[in-house]
């Protein structure tokens, strides 16, 4: 299969975040192993059937809701930045309320067989089907082809050759495995999952954060996650988001000299006002104060 042409520029707007806030367009690309293509869906309902390839697909868009029904008729939401991998042969439905950009990475069967072969791994005869999440691999993998895209480039060549044996590399190690239950315990979040909650603020804000989405990325029901969070920190998740946000402040205060405004609208807080009040009654001092405090530092 031989790299098609690009039918319009890419332009990410941001490095912080070049997933979730890129501009894409629609283009395509790929050989005998690997296929690549960004494509924008309108609103609606979409079914896709099951092809022979194993996909990947990665929510470029940030805005509006989408929402995917597995092959047990289960509703799951994908938010911005996730990743969805769906097995071979497995057919598919979206649900898109506004709008929908992803990139989809298809892999050949042959080269994962192949990929096996060389690292001793058997291959699953059944591929278990997961729940979309966070794939920090995934998403930096996509991040390397954006970029080939923003310079003008269609990925090609050497690139996809390389691109394919990473990729499915990571497949191997991540998707053709059934979760771990030790990974989930009933006795709080594990520290993996805590990462995964700081990745998500991390990366969402100054955008809202969606409870419901923050509890998908780390592979749990609302519900879970509000039991699991309480146990593990004893706040609830809006006041554990809150004190991150809070940390990411502090942050921000001791290692830039960013203005206090600025500072309050990255971290989603209306005004400079209120983030100084969230801020003291966190800490008993003002953004302002702390700042000028060394030894708070």
């Amino acid at each position: 299969m031989g790299g098609l042409k690009v039918s319009s520029v890419l332009a990410i707007t941001t490095e912080r975040n070049p997933i979730a806030r890129s501009e894409l367009s629609s283009w395509a690309a790929g050989n005998e192993c690997i296929s690549l293509a960004v494509i924008e869906h309108d609103p609606g309902f979409l079914l896709e059937p099951g092809a022979r390839e194993h996909a990947l697909h990665v929510r470029l868009d940030r805005l509006g809701q989408v929402s995917r029904q597995d092959s047990a008729g289960r509703q799951q939401s994908i938010y911005p930045a996730a990743t969805l991998f769906v097995p071979a042969q497995r057919a598919t439905s979206w649900r898109v309320g506004s709008m929908f950009k992803r990139l989809i990475i298809r892999l050949e069967p042959e080269l994962l067989q192949a990929l096996a072969a060389q690292q001793n791994v058997a291959l699953p005869s059944e591929w278990p089907e997961l729940a979309p999440a966070l794939d920090p691999v995934v998403e930096h993998y996509t991040g390397l082809i954006l970029h080939e895209v923003e310079q003008g480039d269609v990925p090609g060549g050497a690139f996809l050759d390389a691109y394919a044996r990473l990729i499915g590399l990571h497949v191997l190690k991540r998707y053709a495995r059934p979760p771990q239950l030790a990974e989930f315990p009933n006795s709080g979040l594990v520290p993996k999952q805590r990462e995964q909650i700081d990745q998500y603020v991390r990366r969402t804000l100054p955008a809202p954060i969606v409870m419901e989405e923050l509890a998908a990325a780390v592979g749990l029901s609302h519900y879970q996650f509000l039991r699991l969070i309480k146990r593990t920190t004893g706040d609830t998740p809006q006041q554990y988001v809150l004190k991150l946000r809070i940390d990411m402040g502090k942050k921000l205060l001791r290692e830039s000299d960013a203005s206090l405004v600025d500072i309050a609208f990255s971290l989603g807080f209306s005004s400079q006002s209120h983030f100084t009040n969230i801020f003291r009654s966190y800490t008993q001092y003002t953004p302002k104060a702390y700042r000028e405090r060394a030894d708070l530092i």
